[in-house]
């Protein structure tokens, strides 16, 4: 661990707690990379590699009236958009503190969904907080399940829906869960 961040440096001012201080945040970042260094990078790669989709996503696109607002669409091996049997949906929001993150960031746990549960994924890149403040997460979000349940192209089952989020995301969800019950 870097001199500065132990129980010792405290009292010379160097605590994690004055992050404020010029440098902390980089000798942090260097000690991380030094350990992942260490901990050898073949096995980072190989890791990364399992991580990774089996595919890309079956549809990227946006809508006119939302031009900002990509998303990405899986569909199951045995369907396609042209479908005709309406087929379930699951509405998947990337975590990332409402600051950061993106839907490809979960791209290996969208397809991996869609190839093994018969359905249609979608991963909306709702806006982030810091370009765009509070609530408009909530917004896009919502403004997807409603356009996507009205799009015929996609044939998704508007009975039979689910909704899943990584950390952020997650929140998000819980959110409009609340705001629809209340």
């Amino acid at each position: 661990m870097p001199k500065d961040i132990d129980d010792a440096s405290h009292e010379s001012g160097n605590h994690p707690s004055s992050l404020a201080q010029p440098g902390i945040l980089t000798r942090c970042k260097d000690y991380l990379v030094a350990q992942v260094l260490r901990a050898g990078w073949p096995r980072l790669v190989a890791t990364a590699k399992r991580w990774a989709p089996d595919h890309p996503p079956d549809k990227v696109f946006s809508y006119p009236e939302r031009p900002w607002l990509k998303l990405r669409v899986w569909f199951h091996p045995s369907l396609d958009s042209t479908s005709e049997k309406p087929t379930r949906t699951l509405f998947e929001l990337h975590g990332g503190d409402w600051l950061f993150g993106a839907p490809t960031h979960v791209d290996h746990f969208s397809c991996h969904f869609s190839d093994h549960h018969d359905c249609v994924v979608v991963s909306p890149d709702h806006r982030k907080t810091w370009e765009n403040p509070f609530p408009n997460g909530f917004g896009d979000f919502e403004w997807t399940i409603e356009r996507i349940h009205k799009d015929d192209s996609l044939c998704v089952d508007r009975h039979n829906a689910a909704a899943i989020g990584h950390s952020a995301g997650g929140n998000l969800i819980l959110g409009e869960c609340l705001g629809l019950r209340y």
